[in-house]
């Protein structure tokens, strides 16, 4: 007979990764509770509609692969969730090296510089077999930044800031801070394809990531308490005490799915082990800004790629029936690109497209977030051999640690946090049955 407040799982978090380890949990006919600081479920993926419109678009997570995302896969399967093909660009604008081009992505006199570019990428994806980190393969020549890898830093101008708007657009980050490592390893779990960041995400929700996490949610059954931000993990005799600013409730083991960079905002007691506390200082450095906008101006199913400006990547997404367009873009600088400023927007989105017009801008700011403190991860220069990659694989105690952040497979995906709910889950459920069996034999 339980207690009030005694669960036998507290999940903190609603993102994909607490929703999928609650759904795993409950069916094993454990007694859930999931803490959520935000009002609504979802975590760093929201979907709503752009203001003055009827049309729902995603403020967070967007794109996906059931081809390569196999956890995601699965779940799309089972509940039924409708998939769209992301529809073909009809024009293109690419903008480096001080040109701008409207077919080739880089000048036809820099193709041999690219071609060897390319080998030495796909040398590194061998070392990280379907996106893996394996212990004995050396990655030590992924472990700089893009910006700073020698390959890169080879290349002839247009190529180079080709390469550099997507690591910047991908990463949500200067290109210094992001590491090559950490596209190598994405490509590989694409099947070794570095046309991966173009064409590998060609497909998004028919309705949105809403109606996942809503299925996901009403499979669980599983208590909720929205609105309901965690302070304190507190582990004693036995179990664990949660406290948040509406009170405190205890359990047998709690699952973090906090995202990395606001982990720091939980105090946990015992402290986190020397590797946890460092990693979660450093983090990661993604931030980035994703910008709509209701246009004029802009030619319908364009798709940009640039350098120099607030905006490195831009698609025309929607027609409303207006005839005016949804258009997203992609930047890193929030002092370049405020998310409600029309002007500045505009500005920006004016490299791609000179007659564009924007009525009306809108975006959410991830990194000014506090239950996220920035966007989805990527990893930094470094962050496999200092260990901060692989901090949070194993618990803290009775304490247990899953987001996309932290994924095994597909890290900063929502693949990524479904497979790291569920493989947190299972070891949880794991090691309570071991507990009850334990207890029936003393």
């Amino acid at each position: 007979m339980h207690r009030k407040n005694e669960y036998d799982v507290i999940v903190v978090g609603a993102g994909f990764a607490g929703l999928t380890a609650a759904r795993d949990l409950t069916a094993q006919g454990l007694r859930v509770l999931v803490l959520e600081g935000r009002d609504r479920l979802g975590g760093r993926t929201w979907y709503r509609e752009f203001p003055g419109t009827d049309r729902r678009v995603e403020y967070g997570g967007t794109w996906v692969s059931l081809q390569d995302m196999h956890a995601l896969a699965a779940e799309v399967r089972r509940y039924g969730v409708g998939i769209v093909d992301q529809p073909a660009p009809r024009s293109f604008i690419w903008d480096t090296g001080g040109t701008r081009r409207a077919h080739a992505p880089i000048p036809a006199g820099e193709l041999g510089a690219a071609e060897q570019f390319l080998a030495e990428l796909h040398r590194l994806m061998e070392s990280t077999p379907g996106g893996a980190v394996v212990a004995g393969n050396d990655v030590s020549a992924g472990e700089v930044s893009v910006a700073d890898w020698e390959p890169t830093k080879r290349l002839p101008a247009a190529t180079r800031e080709f390469v550099l708007a997507w690591a910047a657009m991908y990463g949500g980050c200067a290109p210094e801070e992001v590491s090559v490592l950490h596209y190598a390893r994405m490509m590989a779990e694409f099947g070794n394809r570095a046309t991966s960041l173009y064409d590998g995400l060609a497909q998004k929700f028919t309705h949105g990531t809403a109606e996942l996490a809503e299925a996901l949610w009403a499979d669980s059954g599983a208590e909720i308490r929205l609105s309901t931000t965690v302070t304190a993990v507190v582990q004693n005799d036995g179990g664990v005490t949660v406290t948040t600013g509406a009170g405190t409730h205890s359990a047998r083991r709690v699952v973090c799915t906090v995202p990395l960079n606001a982990l720091s905002r939980i105090r946990f007691d015992p402290p986190l082990p020397a590797a946890k506390t460092a990693a979660a200082a450093v983090g990661h450095p993604c931030r980035s800004r994703k910008v709509w906008a209701r246009t004029t101006g802009v030619p319908e199913g364009l798709f940009a790629l640039g350098w120099g400006g607030p905006i490195q990547w831009l698609s025309n997404e929607y027609t409303l029936e207006d005839g005016t367009s949804l258009v997203v873009g992609f930047g890193y600088d929030g002092d370049e690109l405020p998310l409600e400023d029309p002007a500045r927007v505009q500005a920006a989105i004016r490299q791609f497209a000179p007659g564009a017009e924007v009525l009306a801008c809108d975006g959410h700011d991830w990194e000014a977030d506090p239950h996220s403190d920035g966007a989805w991860s990527v990893w930094g220069p470094g962050g496999v051999s200092a260990g901060h990659v692989h901090a949070f694989d194993d618990p803290h105690g009775l304490v247990y640690f899953a987001s996309s952040d932290l994924a095994r497979s597909w890290p900063g995906w929502i693949d990524g946090a479904i497979h790291s709910g569920s493989e947190q889950a299972r070891k949880v459920a794991e090691t309570l049955g071991a507990d009850s069996r334990e207890a029936i034999t003393r």
